[in-house]
């Protein structure tokens, strides 16, 4: 997409775009359906702020003027400091009205690395979201490993998203001496 195009979603279903994060509202309305949301479930216990699976992130002026130009660990765009910044002001007005409620992500594609100038709110929950099969690669796994670390640095709890099933597996994914690994490093250093 060009710099400065807005993304207009053509259905309900179309989840090819993320919102404008700068949009004049924007916090205010997803806090505003938000707390509907609560006021109508309220036994419910959190919220998900994900993104779209997408990369097409909003490329407005606005928007372009709030990113560092630097690229994270994913090489995407990094989108960080700019959404944890969005969440944070909507979490913050949420938890006015429903001041117990938690609030979840999947820190994936342009958002995957902490940000680093915004201070991630407490009561969200980043799911750090990769393959973990890739780590039996020496490399790729210290990589990751440093970047859970970091997200840990960055917040209270961090969790993990990975990809063992569904459908780009068409054969089933054997792989238990390497899913051992991976979680006793996730267990001895506090994932969730």
């Amino acid at each position: 997409d060009e710099p400065g195009e807005r993304i207009i979603p053509t259905s309900a279903s179309d989840e090819g775009w993320q919102p404008c994060l700068t949009a004049p509202g924007s916090v205010d309305e997803a806090a505003r359906n938000i707390i509907r949301f609560f006021d109508e479930n309220p036994t419910a216990t959190s919220y998900s702020l994900g993104m779209n699976d997408s990369t097409r992130f909003c490329a407005c002026p606005g928007c372009l003027a709030r990113l560092s130009g630097e690229k994270n660990y994913l090489n995407s765009v990094d989108y960080s400091d700019l959404y944890y910044d969005w969440c944070n002001q909507i979490i913050e007005r949420v938890l006015k009205v429903h001041p117990d409620k938690w609030f979840g992500c999947l820190a994936y594609h342009n958002v995957a690395s902490p940000p680093k100038q915004v201070k991630v709110h407490p009561r969200l929950v980043p799911y750090v979201t990769y393959d973990r099969m890739k780590w039996i690669d020496p490399e790729i796994r210290s990589a990751g490993e440093a970047v859970t670390r970091q997200w840990q640095q960055a917040v209270p709890t961090c969790a993990w998203y990975d990809y063992i099933y569904g459908t780009p597996y068409c054969v089933p994914r054997v792989y238990f001496h390497q899913v051992q690994k991976y979680l006793t490093f996730g267990a001895d250093t506090g994932v969730k």
